[in-house]
């Protein structure tokens, strides 16, 4: 019998459609944020476990590869049937993303590719067979889990697996923030779970659509004094931000990395940081691993590739950050 995982993310698998900044379309790449943050959180430990709905049209390759990475499966379901879920935006030299993609943007795909390079994760259908249930989750998991990720899902949904998780015993909970295009005040649509959160890490193109022209800084210092115990505030090439409550504030710089798609790097940092939180107990050395994660992933747009990173290497490349660290 296996041993339980340590750490755990429950979240969803899809393709991704991305034009990215220079103009290179990829359509129907594996991706998902369980993919994309067990890929980060990989990187410094094996005891990590998923929990996510796999459909018919996912490729098997990428499961095949988590698994001989060590990454535990027990929490994937095999639906049998395809579930559609597909993302689609294109990334903006600023850092920003337009969701949905112009159709220009698209001028040099074929009738069959365009045909495919949708967005459907508003659809109630389509989210209804990809979306994890708090009952997808092993339940030997429940006890043995140290930290749990719940990356960026339907409000709805990160509060049922929020509550699920806290109601079988003191569970300790990181979040990314939820669909942003669902939350109209952060602060009032998080005040259930937000206080039951060990971390809560939104990133500026949250607020930009959630707030947009707000001081992302003071909208951290905010949600920290409503509860959360650490607000990590990622911003993309300009690092992250962390907030403990009334406690200081740090910087954390990016990795200075060869950019080829930033797809999955916000993911990829909270993989890190999960991990970095669990085995330290430090959210600025967590920020820190989280830092050097999504460096891996914004040089590849293949997150498998994240996968077969040196650990050796991204020793090297924390130490480049934490000496970069500085008090904001």
């Amino acid at each position: 019998m296996s041993t339980p995982p340590r750490y755990a993310v429950v979240g969803t698998l899809c393709l991704d459609n991305v034009v990215a900044v220079d103009g290179t379309c990829y359509v129907g790449k594996p991706g998902g944020n369980v993919l994309w943050s067990a890929a980060g959180a990989r990187l410094w430990t094996g005891r990590l476990g998923v929990v996510a709905r796999a459909g018919a049209d996912y490729p098997a390759e990428p499961l095949a590869r988590l698994a001989e990475a060590g990454v535990d499966l027990g929490g994937v379901t095999r639906t049998g049937e395809p579930h559609g879920l597909r993302i689609a935006y294109r990334h903006r030299a600023d850092g920003g993303r337009d969701q949905p993609v112009p159709q220009e943007a698209l001028g040099g795909l074929a009738p069959e590719q365009r045909a495919v390079f949708v967005d459907t994760t508003r659809d109630p259908a389509v989210r209804g067979r990809s979306d994890p249930a708090f009952t997808d989750i092993p339940a030997a998991w429940l006890d043995s889990v140290r930290l749990w990720h719940l990356p960026l899902l339907p409000l709805r949904l990160h509060r049922a697996i929020h509550a699920g998780l806290r109601a079988h015993g003191p569970a300790r909970i990181i979040a990314d923030c939820p669909n942003r295009f669902e939350i109209g005040d952060l602060a009032a649509d998080m005040a259930g779970t937000l206080p039951g959160l060990e971390a809560f890490l939104p990133s500026t193109s949250d607020l930009d659509v959630i707030s947009p022209g707000a001081d992302g800084t003071l909208i951290a210092a905010d949600l920290a004094a409503r509860g959360s115990g650490t607000v990590v505030l990622k911003q993309g090439a300009a690092g992250s931000l962390v907030v403990e409550g009334d406690g200081p504030r740090w910087q954390i710089p990016a990795y200075p990395s060869d950019v080829v798609d930033p797809t999955g790097a916000g993911d990829a940092f909270c993989g890190g940081f999960l991990v970095g939180l669990g085995e330290t107990g430090d959210v600025v050395e967590a920020a820190a691993r989280g830092a050097v994660s999504a460096s891996y992933a914004v040089e590849t747009a293949d997150p498998l590739a994240v996968l077969a990173a040196d650990p050796a290497g991204a020793r090297t490349r924390l130490a480049h950050v934490k000496a970069r660290i500085t008090k904001a």
